[in-house]
């Protein structure tokens, strides 16, 4: 049964199976796949909308647009869309080699072999933030407690955070919002009798690689009952893979349905405060049958 993702126009279409098949047709829809942001994104836009919706995000997997290129203990992030959604040309190239030719020569285990020519080495630029294993988190392989993950490196860099990414490809607030969601929605539906302090979550698992083997995979972010994980290792040739393909003509069109898609997140609670302080002022200004509606307004968010 596939996932409903949308409350009424399709933004977002799942493309269920093999990466190594579902990619070439998700790009030639002219679509982009979404990345572990744009997920994140999604989470916090839906945390009040239709139950099915919301737990259409919360409650499964996704494999994403977040490139691993890994060599050795060297890992490359890469980034292949920028905050918008729309695909940087370096991402399109090596998005565009999870196909199916790939899918017969895949090197260890269902990953796009990057030993072939220069296409290591050409993975540069912006969006691809290079580091090693070791440093994607003070603890890799093992769930993380709020703070270690707020400090991982890994996460800021996926969440887009501001000091770690181009301006093109950063999403202010959505690091310091979605982390805490993650955890507050975890305790909530399956840790009531343990504390925020105690609870662990959003482990990094990059995966293995040997010094010798240059190869690609999709970074994949688990469900909420799994403690929304981010794993670097899952092979592309699984058959229970899992793209969802963002259009932003469809974003568009959704958006004047009444729906937040293009941005997901237009305002963040910094915002909201700078707003109530603003009300606040004109107060003592204004008549109040004037404010009345931007009140109303502003309970709903």
């Amino acid at each position: 049964m596939a996932l409903k993702l949308n409350p009424e126009r399709k933004a977002y279409e799942e493309f269920y199976g093999r990466n190594v098949d579902k990619m070439p047709a998700l790009l030639a829809d002219g679509r982009s796949p979404i990345s572990i942001a744009r997920v994140e994104q999604n989470r916090l836009a839906y945390k009040n909308g239709p139950e099915d919706v919301k737990t259409g995000w919360t409650d499964s997997y996704f494999d994403t647009s977040d490139l691993k290129a890994q060599r050795g203990d060297e890992i490359k992030l890469v980034l292949t869309t920028h905050a918008d959604g729309s695909l940087t040309p370096l991402g399109r190239e090596y998005l565009g080699l999870i196909n199916p030719e790939e899918g017969e020569r895949l090197v260890r285990r269902g990953a796009v072999n990057l030993g072939i020519g220069e296409r290591y080495e050409k993975l540069q630029g912006d969006g691809v933030i290079v580091t090693q294993r070791g440093k994607l988190a003070k603890v890799i392989d093992e769930w993380m407690t709020q703070e270690q993950v707020k400090d991982s490196l890994f996460w800021r860099v996926i969440l887009r955070h501001p000091d770690e990414v181009p301006a093109e490809f950063a999403i202010p607030g959505l690091h310091g919002e979605a982390i805490p969601y993650i955890f507050g929605e975890y305790q909530a539906r399956f840790a009531k009798g343990t504390s925020l302090d105690n609870i662990e979550a959003m482990g990094v698992f990059p995966g293995q690689c040997d010094k010798n083997t240059s190869e690609m995979r999709a970074w994949i972010v688990g469900r909420l009952g799994n403690r929304s994980d981010a794993g670097g290792g899952d092979d592309l040739d699984n058959d229970d893979g899992r793209f969802v393909g963002f259009s932003a003509g469809g974003a568009e069109r959704a958006e004047q349905a009444g729906s937040e898609t293009t941005k997901m997140k237009a305002y963040t609670t910094a915002d909201l405060k700078a707003v109530d302080e603003a009300m606040e002022g004109l107060e003592g200004f204004l008549n109040p049958e004037v404010l009345k509606p931007f009140r109303e307004l502003r309970r709903k968010l």
